[in-house]
């Protein structure tokens, strides 16, 4: 019997080519469009492979809550020990600079000079303390309650 797979996203409009590969290769599937709503941690996930499709723009397409809840449903699918592709780690990675940064440096590639800051009084104290010319970059706030977050490099 063919495995059921799952496929977490929050952009309808992802789903339909996705539908349709599965659909001529023959693969059962059904979406979880995810932008909100509750997990029960004491009910277990149902059988098949559960496919993230979840991205870190999410909130530019005004789905506020799409990150957090699916960090809630992968963190309740893997203790359930369900086969998950693109899990928590994945996601992780995908919404944070620091996090891709430091993979980076602990996989030997260089980075540039890179200072994390949350705050804009921040952002200026930390230009200041690379005593050099520095280009803030931004990551776009998430949601509201969000801190800002950039990093600064060395310019020139």
């Amino acid at each position: 019997m063919p495995v059921l797979v799952h496929v977490i996203h929050e952009n309808p409009d992802w789903h339909a080519p996705l539908a349709a590969a599965f659909d001529a290769e023959g693969v059962p599937h059904e979406q979880w469009l995810i932008d909100g709503g509750f997990v029960d941690l004491d009910s277990p996930p149902p059988r098949g492979v559960f496919w993230s499709r979840m991205s870190a723009s999410s909130h530019a397409r005004g789905h506020l809550l799409a990150k957090d809840h699916t960090r809630a449903v992968l963190c309740w699918l893997e203790s359930h020990g369900r086969r998950v592709v693109n899990g928590r780690r994945v996601l992780e990675l995908e919404m944070s600079k620091v996090n891709q940064l430091t993979a980076l440096r602990a996989a030997g590639f260089d980075v540039p000079r890179t200072v994390a800051v949350a705050g804009h009084d921040e952002l200026v104290a930390a230009a200041r303390k690379l005593r050099a010319r520095c280009t803030p970059l931004r990551q776009p706030r998430c949601l509201r309650r969000a801190p800002l977050f950039g990093r600064l490099h060395r310019s020139g």
